[in-house]
């Protein structure tokens, strides 16, 4: 529980600055909205896919979360490493 919190106070923020970075100057506050709502979404939504999950690959167990957040951590780190871009802000 201590890393959830973590990850609250220090990469939300970043997302944020990110976002404020990369958007245009009259849209930074309808993309930060954007980025709250699916943040808001995805805890939200989390239990009941990691329910299907479960049911999907008939694993019962409390693990379940931890497996399905590794999978989605490395295919993201994989879908950025192919994808980046370096951008250099003056």
């Amino acid at each position: 529980m201590i890393f959830v919190g973590y990850a609250a106070g220090t990469i939300n923020p970043i997302i944020f600055y990110i976002t404020s970075m990369y958007s245009k100057k009259e849209d930074v506050t309808f993309s930060l909205a954007l980025i709250s709502g699916a943040m808001f979404l995805a805890r939200f939504l989390s239990p009941f896919a990691n329910s299907g999950l479960e049911i999907l690959f008939n694993m019962n167990t409390s693990r379940m979360p931890f497996y399905s957040s590794t999978v989605l951590s490395v295919i993201s780190l994989i879908v950025y490493l192919l994808l980046r871009k370096r951008v250099y802000i003056d």
